[in-house]
């Protein structure tokens, strides 16, 4: 059972020059995370290396060092067949984009109580996971009550 779970945008954001704003939070994010017994799922790994292997931000080598590095820092966890069922449903019930209902699937299933994205409903509960956007300063109590516990 893990406490944590992070989205790819926190990733992107922890990489990417271009959200200079939002750098330095997802980076501090992630350092407090990986203190944590905190885990990442497939799905984010695969979108993180997409996603910044579209966007000229990082070079190929680059990049694979530090996804290479997040696949050490953090466990990893893997999409079964039956989640992908889950993900399926969840999507349709509450109207969520499927790889992010995945996501959700795969956190819950795994026990993960919050998923810090930016991509999500702010304070949804969906089955035993809560969805929380750390860069919302409305949320800044919480998150840190969340990392320093």
């Amino acid at each position: 059972m893990a406490a944590f779970s992070v989205d790819t945008n926190i990733l992107v954001y922890a990489t990417d020059p271009s959200a200079a704003e939002k750098m330095p939070h997802a980076r501090r994010l992630l350092s407090s995370v990986a203190r944590t017994d905190a885990v990442i799922t497939q799905q984010v790994i695969g979108e993180f290396l997409n996603v910044s292997r579209r966007s000229s931000h990082l070079n190929q080598r680059r990049l694979r060092r530090i996804a290479n590095r997040l696949c050490g820092v953090f466990p990893i966890i893997a999409t079964s067949r039956p989640l992908l069922f889950d993900a399926f449903d969840l999507a349709e019930r509450y109207r969520l984009q499927f790889w992010d209902a995945v996501i959700i699937s795969v956190c819950d299933a795994h026990g993960v109580s919050t998923l810090f994205t930016e991509d999500m409903q702010d304070g949804q509960r969906i089955g035993g996971l809560k969805i929380v956007n750390p860069f919302n300063p409305a949320n800044a109590d919480e998150v840190d009550s969340y990392l320093l516990t």
